[in-house]
C-alpha cells in the first residue's frame, strides 16, 4: 500500500478516534492471525475498526505501537510516538538549528514495508508546521497560521 494512502488512514484514525471508528472485539480471523504471528509478545491489545481498516494498539517490550491492517490481514503500516532524541541525527540537528523558536507538539515514526518516515508537528504562537522526514531531510507537509 502506498505511504500516502496509509498516512490518510493514520490521520483519519488519529483525528476522528472513535467518532468515525468503532471499538470492535469481532476482528476477522485473517487480521488476528497476522497480528498474532507478527507480535507474539504483545500485551494491552485494543482494537478499533475503521471503514476499511483495523487498528491494533498494543505494547511490546515496553513500547507502545499501533499497527494497521486491511481485511485480508495485510499490514498497512506501523507507527509509534517517539521523542526528539530518537530522531536520526540529521533530522534532529535540522530541527534544533532551524526551528529553535518552536515547540514539538507531536512526533511519530511511520514504518511502511522497509521504509521509515518521521512526522513532526512544530508550533509557535503564530503557526503550526508539520514536517515529513525521510532520507535525512525534512520537507513541508503542512503549514497553518493560527488565529
Amino acid at each position: 500500500m502506498k505511504k500516502q494512502t496509509f498516512l490518510l488512514i493514520l490521520i483519519a484514525a488519529l483525528s476522528f478516534g472513535t467518532a468515525s471508528a468503532n471499538t470492535k472485539t469481532d476482528i476477522p480471523s485473517t487480521v488476528l492471525s497476522a497480528f498474532n504471528q507478527e507480535y507474539v509478545n504483545a500485551s494491552a491489545i485494543s482494537w478499533v475498526e475503521g471503514a476499511n481498516w483495523f487498528k491494533a494498539s498494543f505494547k511490546v517490550d515496553g513500547v507502545y505501537l499501533t499497527a494497521y491492517y486491511n481485511s485480508l490481514g495485510e499490514t498497512i503500516g506501523v507507527s509509534r510516538n517517539i521523542s526528539t532524541s530518537q530522531l536520526p541525527l540529521s533530522l534532529l540537528k535540522d530541527v534544533k538549528e532551524n526551528y529553535a523558536d518552536y515547540w514539538v507538539s507531536d512526533l511519530f515514526e511511520l514504518a511502511l514495508n522497509d521504509d521509515t518516515t518521521y512526522y513532526i508537528t512544530l508550533e509557535n504562537a503564530d503557526e503550526t508546521i508539520v514536517l515529513e522526514g525521510h532520507d535525512g531531510y525534512w520537507s513541508y507537509y503542512k503549514k497553518t497560521k493560527k488565529g
